[in-house]
């Protein structure tokens, strides 16, 4: 299952991340490269499964057999958002969801593309998701709280942000507070080929979502006749206040992402998607 592009990386962050899985024992043998490792998985493996499309492409000379399989989030959406309607007229709220590990520079971006929002509304509120510690080495080395860090990126700006460990019940309570979500992605290799996962997620969700126009969410959100909210960092903050301030156009692009989700689950995804793959 090679769900992120591990071999997209810096030369020396490839060596470094190679000295350190075999230090913390992570792996037993050194590689002086981690994607030698990476790559030696793929070629030995019978079946590789990726995210999307363009993750099948960057490794189908490592391997013939690579199958597309989107996470499916259906058993975990107890119940999707109630109304699209503003839950506070005076201060919309933005959602970011996601693990808090290696995404400082994420949050410090979106720093950037709320204050130019804020600067714009009389109020605005963004609620993180994520996990209660945010580790800078190996996810385990050199933690602090994250709300510690948060409080730093946005010390002195005009957004108000809240944090919430991430837990089924917190991720679900927000997104009934929450008004639009927020995938922000920074111009690194191996983040900007991540597959759609977290989008279809806030779509199943119930909530509409602008996103950095990476490969992926290019091509979902040009399906879903979406494209105005899939972005560059310019455009990124007119996308979310055009979308905050029109409930019609909330419900109109909810509309279209429930249409491609049908599409892209349907029924019995599991029995479709997995099941020839698991009987081979």
């Amino acid at each position: 299952d090679y769900c992120d592009n591990l071999h997209a990386v810096s030369l020396l962050n490839d060596i470094r991340r190679g000295i350190f899985h075999f230090i913390s024992g992570r792996t037993k043998r050194l590689y002086f490269r981690y994607s030698s490792l990476i790559k030696e998985i793929i070629r030995i493996a019978d079946v590789v499964v990726v995210g999307s499309e363009e993750q099948r492409q960057l490794i189908r000379d490592l391997r013939e057999h690579v199958v597309v399989i989107h996470d499916y989030f259906g058993a975990e959406v107890e119940s999707k958002k109630r109304s699209l309607e503003l839950c506070d007229e005076k201060s919309p709220r933005l959602l970011w969801e996601g693990f808090s590990h290696g995404n400082i520079k994420v949050w410090q971006g979106i720093r950037h593309i709320c204050d130019a929002v804020a600067a714009k509304r009389r109020g605005l509120s963004l609620t993180f998701v994520t996990d209660e510690f945010c580790c800078i080495a190996g996810e385990r080395w050199l933690c602090r709280p994250t709300s510690e860090r948060l409080r730093k990126i946005f010390r002195k700006s005009r957004v108000g942000v809240d944090f919430k460990s991430w837990s089924q019940e917190n991720i679900q309570a927000a997104v009934q507070l929450a008004d639009v979500g927020i995938i922000w992605v920074p111009n690194n290799p191996k983040m900007q080929m991540k597959p759609e996962n977290k989008l279809l997620y806030m779509w199943e969700m119930g909530i509409p979502v602008v996103v950095t126009n990476t490969p992926a969410y290019k091509r979902v959100m040009t399906d879903c006749g979406l494209l105005e909210f899939c972005v560059d960092d310019e455009d990124f903050p007119d996308s979310l206040d055009k979308l905050m301030s029109s409930v019609s156009l909330r419900q109109e692009y909810m509309e279209k992402a429930n249409i491609y989700l049908r599409k892209a689950f349907g029924d019995n995804f599991f029995l479709r998607k997995w099941a020839p793959i698991l009987s081979e």
